[in-house]
């Protein structure tokens, strides 16, 4: 009976854990959109609005920093 205590208080400690992580990381994409696309939640505009106003430069810098960046922590993962 031990053991199914302790596995369901894991299970709940486990998930409460991936819960804040998924909210931390969502919090951060909204800041980056923020920052890249220049828009501001006061704006009254949705996500699409604000990317649909940049040039496609604007748009496509940020997919190649982001894509430099996951591939080198990805390379670096890999190797440890």
């Amino acid at each position: 009976m031990a053991f199914d205590k302790r596995l369901i208080g894991l299970i709940i400690i486990v998930g409460f854990i991936a819960g804040l992580v998924g909210a931390s990381y969502t919090h951060l994409l909204h800041g980056i959109q923020h920052f890249v696309y220049h828009y501001s939640s006061a704006d009254h505009m949705s996500f699409g609005t604000a990317v649909a106003r940049v040039s496609p430069v604007e748009r496509l810098i940020p997919l190649i920093i982001c894509g430099l960046i996951g591939g080198r922590l990805g390379t670096y993962s890999s190797i440890w």
